[in-house]
């Protein structure tokens, strides 16, 4: 090594320590694994018999045009080393540990956290009626509000029966409503009013709507803005430093943030969307303090003092409701690798976090691209590859045989809930999709009606031989689709 590459290795190396509190020793040691994390991006499924094909970051960042990528790894109880790649914007600061980024729904696990502290601390009860302790708003009265009330532990894991799946936030220079105004729906609220459109405690259904209810009830409860009441109780004592809900950023965090991008690399004009819905999309964050924040949460849980919610809090927040979903977590796995995760992403940023409940083990990343969460997903299974976990890897397919006759039945245009179009083709013997703003990828047969991607081993689904309709499995919720016919091609 010369002497300026030395001085280069050194310095790399003292940055990381500044974040992660590790010793020299034990950066030389995860050398070698940040580098197995950083050339082994792979896909969520593989073929039997054939090897798993992996990807670098960077090669990867480039295909997906993400500008900026931060991540924070948990080994052993503890963040063992984090690290920024690319860059802030076009021609910009490259990405440090210390970068924030909007962090979208993942903003919902710490609302979901102060929200368990007023119930441990007697200020609310879990199964009781929301609207007893809201002051400044209540759900309006229909036929479902007045057969059931809507409870808190209901609006924290999504079974409240409330409208409003997400928010759009407000570009820069647009008026941006309160939150009363958003609750309501009236202008500037780009938004409708939240209401109760199904039985509550029916049936799991996301809705940022509910979130925003808990925002307007922490207020209410503690008499304090939301921003502040967490900055107080969640992002203070987890010693989340570079942490903020408020929407204008402070002096000494502004000079530090990521500039969002759209899934084509663009920059979003006019900077960063404001978001007064903060319970459900408000949080800027790096990747270093989320990890402070589940580490914390892994210790309640194993019994020890978390500095955040206590043990029993712990194991009521991270009980699963249903449909894979607790309080401000989905929750994934079995026994000892039962872990909990949050996905968030708003106009130009995205991002992933997961964290093991009974082993400290857990990686944080947050992009500044709307399309970011496809490349975090490879990350996380490129880390739960170099750091052996048990779940969270590629998952290994086999594959069906189908007569190629029948391949052109399923080739055509399609169109699929609100996530826009795709199009099949027959290619070199085999099918291939084509999807929006991604490059075209093989199909592969689980039987003649059944066919999965390797990218996100999403199963699609057809009703019959000829392929007029179908619904897309990913795990969890199923989203329909159906061929275009002519006249919808236009």
């Amino acid at each position: 090594m010369t002497h300026s590459m030395k001085a280069i290795h050194l310095t790399f190396v003292a940055g990381l320590l500044a974040f992660t509190g590790a010793s020299a020793s034990d950066m030389d040691s995860n050398a070698a694994k940040i580098s197995e994390v950083e050339n082994g991006l792979r896909p969520a499924a593989a073929i039997n018999g054939k090897p798993v094909p992996v990807h670098s970051l960077r090669e990867e960042m480039t295909a997906m045009h993400v500008q900026g990528v931060s991540i924070a790894v948990i080994d052993h109880g503890r963040i063992a080393w984090s690290k920024g790649y690319g860059v802030s914007r076009h021609g910009g600061a490259p990405i440090t540990p210390e970068t924030l980024f909007q962090a979208g729904s993942i903003s919902k696990s710490l609302t979901a956290v102060a929200a368990m502290q007023l119930v441990q601390d007697g200020k609310i009860q879990l199964d009781e009626d929301v609207n007893g302790e809201l002051t400044s708003w209540h759900f309006p009265s229909n036929a479902f509000t007045k057969s059931h009330f809507v409870t808190l532990r209901q609006l924290l894991s999504h079974t409240g029966g409330i409208n409003v799946h997400g928010f759009e936030g407000y570009a820069a220079g647009a008026a941006v409503p309160t939150l009363l105004q958003v609750l309501n729906g009236s202008s500037p609220a780009n938004s409708p009013a939240i209401q109760v459109v199904s039985v509550p405690g029916s049936a799991w259904s996301y809705s940022g709507g509910g979130y925003t209810v808990a925002q307007q009830l922490i207020i209410d409860i503690t008499r304090t803005p939301f921003e502040k009441w967490l900055q107080q109780q969640v992002l203070i004592p987890a010693n989340m430093q570079h942490s903020t809900f408020s929407q204008v950023l402070p002096p000494e965090l502004a000079n530090y943030i990521a500039m969002p991008h759209k899934e084509n690399g663009e920059p979003v004009a006019g900077g960063p969307y404001r978001y007064p819905e903060m319970a459900a999309a408000g949080l800027w964050t790096t990747p270093t303090d989320l990890a402070k924040f589940l580490i914390s949460i892994q210790t309640a849980w194993n019994g020890g003092d978390g500095a955040l919610i206590q043990p029993t809090t712990a194991k009521e927040m991270l009980k699963l409701v249903k449909s894979g979903s607790s309080m401000g977590f989905d929750i994934g796995g079995s026994g000892d690798d039962r872990y909990f995760a949050k996905g968030g992403d708003t106009t130009g940023f995205a991002g992933q976090m997961v964290a093991f409940n009974s082993r400290g083990e857990g990686v944080v990343i947050l992009t500044n691209s709307s399309d970011g969460n496809a490349l975090a997903d490879e990350l996380i299974r490129s880390v739960a590859a170099a750091y052996h976990w048990p779940a969270l890897q590629t998952h290994m397919r086999s594959v069906g045989h189908v007569d190629g006759k029948k391949l052109h039945l399923l080739a055509g245009n399609y169109a699929y809930g609100d996530r826009g179009r795709f199009s099949i083709q027959v290619e070199g013997g085999h099918l291939s999709i084509k999807q929006i703003l991604r490059p075209a990828e093989s199909m592969y047969p689980q039987n003649a009606t059944t066919w999965f991607t390797l990218s996100d081993d999403e199963k699609y689904v057809f009703n019959d031989d000829n392929g007029a309709s179908g619904y897309i499995d990913d795990g969890g919720e199923r989203v329909s689709f159906h061929r275009l016919k002519e006249s919808e091609l236009k």
